[in-house]
């Protein structure tokens, strides 16, 4: 039996005391077994800290184990923040697209509304051309139909029901597509070649988006918006009879733009009735103090 750093011999004082009653005093015992490579550390007090090759190897696994903990967090934050970062750049290309079309919505409809009650009577019926002096003139056949009796009621009648609708306050409708999806494949062509673009234009497209009726803007204060959803499908839109005038149903694609984006294309369609409408390619552009344009507008389908 030894006493190991306990700072004063039991031994060298003479004292023949029991490994229970020197702990009485303070101190700690004991047996030192080679075989187990054992090692226990003495010290003063009322406590003993004993250390051992099992303790010491318990303390590097935890160790180890929180260096592991961490390093799997870090890279968890990490792993967290770029994709964040990738759905808010998506997310700004889609909110970049939708400022610029409800910028440019009202000069759209500007330039494509138009109101089919105020069709001017229809030209001649084509037995009226049979004639044999106009079958190589048809302006002329044109200019005689005006001084009929038939034309002069119907051109009266119109003038009459033009000046009424000018006078009404009555709200017009616009019944608009719900959402905005998908473009045009030529699409891409027609903008590089409409505004002579060079560098090649990558297409990164933005989420689908749900029209905001709230901010179609007209300058035409009788216009007023209606989702399509609020209404029958197919033919039945048409022959369906409503409490106000629908003038058309509208829609369109997404706007694609080239790399700077200050240029773009998008299409719309216009249809006022069954087999009545046309389709537009709307070429836009930003000026220099960062406002949009509609630069040309090309018919691409009719009905």
């Amino acid at each position: 039996m030894a006493i190991l750093n306990a700072g004063v011999s039991a031994e060298s004082i003479g004292l023949g005391v029991s490994t229970n009653t020197a702990k009485s005093f303070g101190f700690c015992f004991g047996q030192k077994k080679k075989k187990q490579n054992k090692k226990i550390l003495l010290s003063r007090g009322a406590k003993a800290v004993s250390c051992s090759p099992r303790t010491e190897h318990s303390r590097a696994v935890t160790t180890h184990m929180r260096k592991q903990l961490k390093l799997i967090f870090i890279l968890s934050i990490l792993s967290l923040f770029y994709w964040s970062c990738k759905e808010n750049k998506v997310i700004s290309e889609t909110e970049f697209e939708r400022a610029v079309f409800y910028e440019i919505f009202p000069s759209i409809i500007d330039s494509i509304y138009y109101d089919k009650r105020l069709l001017p009577p229809p030209p001649p019926p084509p037995e009226f051309f049979e004639k044999e002096e106009y079958k190589n003139d048809i302006d002329k056949g044109i200019e005689d139909y005006k001084q009929t009796d038939k034309y002069k009621s119907d051109i009266k009648k119109w003038k009459r029901k033009r000046d009424s609708l000018e006078r009404d306050n009555s709200s017009i409708y616009l019944v608009v597509s719900d959402s905005i999806t998908g473009f045009e494949k030529d699409d891409l062509n027609k903008l590089a070649e409409h505004f002579e673009i060079q560098d090649s234009i990558n297409i990164k497209p933005g989420l689908n988006y749900k029209v905001d009726l709230t901010k179609l803007k007209s300058n035409n204060q009788k216009i007023k918006f209606k989702y399509r959803s609020e209404f029958p499908t197919g033919r039945e839109f048409w022959t369906t009879e409503y409490d106000y005038f629908i003038s058309a149903n509208i829609g369109f694609s997404r706007i694609i733009f080239d790399q700077t984006k200050s240029y773009g294309v998008l299409n719309g369609g216009y249809t006022m009735g069954i087999l009545n409408g046309s389709g537009f390619r709307i070429f836009i552009k930003k000026d220099e103090s960062g406002k949009w344009l509609i630069d040309k507008i090309v018919g691409t389908w009719i009905s």
